[in-house]
């Protein structure tokens, strides 16, 4: 029996899942001037991406608008779930400056 990609989505899903609940507190997080953040890693199409986390969806990039600086998470072939050609999503860690309040 092969591996779907269905139940890869499922193992990346509950391997993001247990990983956030072992991420920073919020004090320690707070503290910090970059946030280590745990979150679904969505990149559907050229120069668009998000990061959703306990906190929400953060924008990353927009196709033909704002990029955030730095680096992009990179995945395996067993960590990332292909949706169209090389896009698609996965479970990351990823530092962001988020805006406070």
């Amino acid at each position: 029996m092969g591996d779907t990609g269905e139940a890869r989505a499922l193992r990346a899903w509950v391997l993001c899942a247990l990983l956030g609940m072992t991420g920073l507190s919020g004090t320690q997080a707070a503290a910090s001037a970059s946030q280590l953040r745990c979150g679904w890693w969505q990149n559907p199409t050229p120069g668009n991406a998000w990061l959703h986390d306990r906190h929400g969806r953060w924008t990353v990039g927009s196709q033909g608008g704002a990029q955030a600086e730095g680096d992009w998470p990179s995945f395996t072939e067993a960590q990332w779930v292909r949706t169209k050609g090389f896009y698609g999503h996965g479970c990351a860690w990823w530092p962001m400056r988020a805006p406070s309040g």
